[in-house]
C-alpha cells in the first residue's frame, strides 16, 4: 500500500507515515483482503485521526496518489475527440450523455494540490505559494502515462456530475451552482484535450 504514496511520505517523512500506515492497516477486518486499490480509504483515515494542522493539505495529496495508482490499473480504451460531438445534432447537444474513460478521477481541494504535486514531482520549480488557493485535479490515463491535469472553476462539479451519468445541460447547471464563472465551452474542450470522454450517446 505505501508504495501508491511516494509524494505524501516524503511530505510527511519516512518514519511518521510508517506509523500512520502501520495503524491504518491494523484497523483494517480481515474480512477484507489486500487488492489494487487498498488505501483508497488512507486519506480520510489520515484526514480524521491526526492532527496535520501544519500539513493540512496532506490528505488532498495522498487522494491524488490514490486516483493515479487507480489510473494506471485501470482498463485500456481510446478516447473519442470533439469531432464525435459535432456529429451531434445542435438540438440534441444539451442532451448529451458522456461516458467517461474508465481511468478518470476527479479530485476536489480547498488547497492547491496539483501545484503541490507539481512541485515534488519536479514538473514545475519549487517556491513558496504566495497566492493559496483550492485546485480541483483531473487524473486520467488516456494511452500509457498517468497524467494530473488542474481544471478550470466548476469542472470537478461539472465532471463528477458527467460521471453519474448527467446530460451535458444537468452538469452544465450544477456546474454552476458550484461556481458561477463556469464556462462550458472551455470545460468541453479541455475534457476532450486531455482524452476525458470513451464515448457518448443522447
Amino acid at each position: 500500500m505505501v508504495s501508491r504514496f511516494p509524494i505524501s511520505r516524503k511530505i510527511v517523512g519516512e518514519e511518521h507515515f510508517f506509523a500512520i500506515a502501520q495503524e491504518f492497516v491494523s484497523k483494517q477486518t480481515p474480512s477484507s483482503p489486500p487488492h489494487s486499490n487498498f488505501g483508497d480509504e488512507f486519506a480520510d483515515f489520515v484526514e480524521l485521526f491526526y492532527d496535520l494542522i501544519d500539513i493540512a493539505f496532506v490528505p488532498d495529496v495522498m487522494r491524488l496518489e490514490a486516483a493515479r495508482s487507480r489510473a494506471y490499473s485501470a482498463a485500456d480504451a481510446t478516447s473519442i475527440t470533439i469531432n464525435r460531438l459535432r456529429e451531434v445534432q445542435k438540438s440534441d447537444l444539451a442532451d448529451v450523455v458522456f461516458v467517461p474513460h474508465p481511468s478518470l478521477s476527479v479530485v476536489k481541494s480547498v488547497h492547491p494540490v496539483v501545484t503541490i504535486w507539481a512541485m515534488h514531482t519536479g514538473e514545475i520549480q519549487s517556491q513558496p505559494i504566495l497566492d493559496w488557493q483550492g485546485e480541483d485535479a483531473l487524473i486520467i490515463r488516456p494511452q500509457k502515462l498517468v497524467e494530473v491535469h488542474r481544471l478550470s472553476p466548476g469542472g470537478a462539479a461539472f465532471m463528477n456530475a458527467i460521471a453519474r451519468g448527467a446530460t451535458v445541460a444537468a452538469a452544465a447547471e450544477i456546474a454552476l451552482e458550484d461556481a458561477k464563472e463556469f464556462d462550458l465551452a472551455d470545460n468541453l474542450a479541455q475534457a476532450f484535450q486531455v482524452g476525458a470522454f470513451g464515448g457518448l450517446s443522447t
